[in-house]
């Protein structure tokens, strides 16, 4: 019966404890990224590709002042423009985009009350109970949201939290935590997915408690939305631990104890059976909450502290549990000024974004099909479609990256904001750095449980693709979410496909006989430049829609020859501005 539970053991926990030890450092860095992999080119080329590119960019996104100003009158008949009571007077403000209009709307009470409510308990609590002050800041991220939703908000949240714990502690399963979690997110689809969703039904459906306000309905279903990962995260990692603890009392019970070495790696592990060495290296791997009790209590801490409550960045258990047990933050004169100039980046990013939106009506033009489908020339589209992104990366900047520095006073290292989208060619890169969090939630809970990389192809096709569909389904399940899925799933397979290639001996001696590493590096550019102009269209069809993607589609691929060319050649030379970027990390390092 103990080799039998063994063997099942091995099959199940393999991929979640060894496997995450030995993959970590690959998947959190940049694989093959190397040296040699990005060598020197000529210091002319490489400036005559900065010059082209960086000249593109800016001679294409100057466009969209111009298209913006054509159809000022349509989107103030439209109702997309709105006059503004910023210092900017006689302008009209583009008020068409939900997401930013309830960041704005919400900014004093989450950015300034909150934040510096959070701010102030938490140095008070640094002086007088440093060991127990994410308990209080977790009283507090509860008092908060009950000042901001509601007592009804508030119980929505600590709901959905309980009946996640009570289903993860009566069934210790695993299968039985993604059961109740993915119920508990289809429960929130009718709020926050279109009438196209392919959920045409709810499970679970709570009440909502704002039927008069939808901004405040939404933005509680957004915060609930990601309590979600917390909740489905804390028991993950509870179930994980009951298997350990349940594997130590079997190996004591069958007399194994007395078996156990010290490997090189720090490993305890048998001396004999080699799947019971298995067994005991992934146990030990996985022992990253000795003493920890799991308590509902702990799931609230994990789920209100406030830097991560609002809008935060996603993060796994583990990684909480480790930052939570730092030292309160030295707050020397050199610290302050970092602090202080860190809040003021941030507040120059929320300034420049509304500033913008009185110029370049970017959330009305990137929703206009017609607009796009009639644009005169390739640098009209090519410009508007940069601005669209990069856009959408600042927001992030914002939504990420403030509530990221914030936890840094508490010396809680939480995952940054994104890096910027226009330095990553590739696209297994760009979905690593953008939303790092849920990067490394998805590693994690999702792509390693299931085997990671070190797997038979089927397998890895299904590795792979599993956390994008994931995303895609939180993120309400509509049609363009799936698309994006899909196409962001190819792009990184075929990428990883290719460097399996890339690393066959025969194909290195290849290159080293036939091609000089210039050449190979210009080569490598003209086939990354597929993906990292694909990742425009794919970033379109996520943020805008299927018409607005395939819009775009059809303007830079089918449209005409010419087009489809100056498209890839440009981000050919962008490509090669981004490796050369890496390079001069790469040896500045």
């Amino acid at each position: 019966m103990i080799n039998a539970f063994k063997k099942i053991l091995v099959r199940h926990r393999i991929t979640s404890a060894s496997r995450m030890q030995t993959e970590e450092e690959s998947v959190k860095g940049h694989g093959p990224i190397m040296p040699s992999y990005y060598p020197c080119l000529p210091k002319t080329e490489v400036a005559a590709y900065f010059i082209f590119y960086v000249g593109c960019v800016c001679y294409s996104v100057s466009h969209v002042y111009g298209i913006s100003k054509e159809n000022e009158d349509r989107y103030v008949y439209a109702g997309n423009l709105v006059s503004s009571n910023s210092a900017i007077k006689g302008k009209l403000k583009d008020a068409s985009d939900d997401q930013w209009m309830m960041m704005t709307k919400f900014m004093w009470d989450i950015y300034l009350v909150g934040f510096t409510g959070h701010f102030v308990v938490a140095r008070i609590m640094e002086r007088i109970w440093w060991e127990r002050r994410f308990h209080v800041l977790c009283l507090y991220g509860i008092a908060f949201t009950v000042y901001f939703f509601g007592f009804s908000g508030t119980i929505l949240v600590i709901v959905h939290c309980a009946i996640q714990y009570i289903f993860a502690v009566v069934s210790k399963s695993v299968m039985i935590c993604w059961a109740t979690g993915f119920l508990l997110c289809l429960s929130l689809v009718d709020s926050i997915s279109s009438e196209d969703s392919i959920f045409g039904f709810t499970f679970l459906k709570l009440v909502r408690p704002y039927q008069g306000d939808d901004d405040k309905a939404d933005f509680l279903v957004f915060v609930v939305a990601m309590c979600n990962l917390r909740y489905i995260a804390f028991t993950l990692e509870y179930v994980w631990e009951q298997e350990a603890q349940k594997s130590d009392r079997l190996m004591e019970s069958s007399g194994q104890t007395d078996s156990v070495e010290i490997n090189s790696e720090g490993y305890g592990v048998p001396r004999r059976n080699a799947s019971q060495i298995v067994i005991q290296r992934t146990m030990t791997a996985q022992r990253d909450f000795n003493g920890h009790a799991f308590s509902f209590f702990d799931l609230l801490t994990f789920q209100f502290y406030y830097p991560l409550m609002y809008g935060g960045p996603i993060m796994s258990y583990k990684r909480f549990v480790t930052e939570t047990k730092n030292a309160p933050r030295s707050w020397s004169v050199r610290e302050i000024g970092q602090f202080t100039f860190g809040i003021l980046r941030f507040a120059f990013w929320i300034f420049f974004i509304e500033f913008t939106l009185h110029f370049y009506y970017l959330p009305s033009l990137s929703s206009d099909e017609r607009i796009i489908t009639k644009m005169p020339s390739f640098f009209h589209a090519f410009g508007l479609g940069v601005a669209q992104v990069g856009f959408f990366y600042i927001k992030h900047v914002i939504l990420y990256g403030f509530p990221s520095h914030i936890a840094t006073s508490d010396n809680f290292n939480a995952p940054k904001g994104p890096h910027c989208v226009y330095s990553k060619h590739r696209l297994t890169d760009m979905w690593k750095t953008f939303d790092q969090g849920l990067h490394e939630w998805l590693v994690r809970y999702i792509y390693f449980p299931l085997g990671g990389s070190k797997v038979k192809l089927h397998q890895l096709i299904i590795n792979t693709f599993l956390p994008f569909l994931f995303t895609a389904i939180w993120h309400g399940g509509d049609h363009q979410y799936l698309y994006w899925a899909v196409l962001s799933w190819m792009g990184v397979f075929a990428e990883g496909l290719a460097l399996k290639i890339y690393r066959i001996k025969h194909v290195q001696m290849f290159e080293a006989k036939y091609l000089t590493r210039a050449w190979s590096r210009r080569i490598r550019a003209m086939l990354s430049s597929v993906m990292f102009g694909s990742a425009l269209t794919i970033n379109v069809y996520f943020q805008s829609g299927m018409d607005i993607g395939n819009a775009y589609w059809n303007k830079f691929y089918r449209e005409s020859f010419q087009i489809a060319f100056l498209f890839h050649f440009t981000y050919y030379t962008g490509v090669q501005c981004c490796m050369e970027l890496q390079r001069w990390k790469i040896t500045v390092d």
